[in-house]
């Protein structure tokens, strides 16, 4: 049941009304610190055990082959291709109106400023399980090309970007 409070005209601190959870330690922040030491120290070997244990996934290899791609490509519905490049367009449309020219704000002596910038690696990932998500590659990794400079015919703004995806 939800309590409802009015705090209007209360001079009465508002967090000793709704006090924050205590944080019972660190969390989960041990138990990642030792899959990051991991894969640090055993790279591949460690991501795809990882993948395993978290996703269920037994995989062969961290990247997919090329030929693998072409020939899933291939496989797809006509039609779905189109309308994926049309949605794909439709986030590059939008996300090159978010690329702006350095903002700054100078204020009292306090300087401020706003810049995009390129990176040169970007991961995204995409849920996997019962059902496809193509909608969220589009949305993470579209934008993730985006930036100064870009043009509709070059990718070279990011030059390495990695998705993964559970099967």
């Amino acid at each position: 049941m939800l309590r409802r409070l009015d705090l209007r005209g209360s001079v009465q601190d508002v967090r000793s009304v709704l006090p924050r959870p205590a944080m019972a330690g660190e969390g989960p922040l041990d138990e990642v610190r030792a899959i990051l030491a991991d894969v640090r120290q055993r790279g591949d070997i460690a991501l795809l055990e990882m993948t395993s244990r978290f996703d269920g996934a037994d995989l062969e290899a961290i990247r997919v082959d090329p030929a693998e791609v072409a020939a899933a490509s291939d496989r797809v519905q006509p039609g779905v291709l189109e309308a994926l490049e049309v949605a794909a367009e439709a986030v590059r449309r939008h996300h090159l109106g978010q690329v702006r020219p350095e903002r700054r704000t100078d204020e009292d002596g306090l300087v401020i400023r706003s810049l995009s910038r390129p990176v040169e690696r970007a991961g995204c990932y995409a849920p996997g399980g019962r059902a496809a998500y193509p909608s969220t590659v589009l949305m993470t990794a579209v934008p993730a090309r985006v930036g100064p400079g870009w043009t509709r015919s070059s990718s070279a703004f990011l030059p390495e970007l990695m998705a993964e995806s559970p099967m």
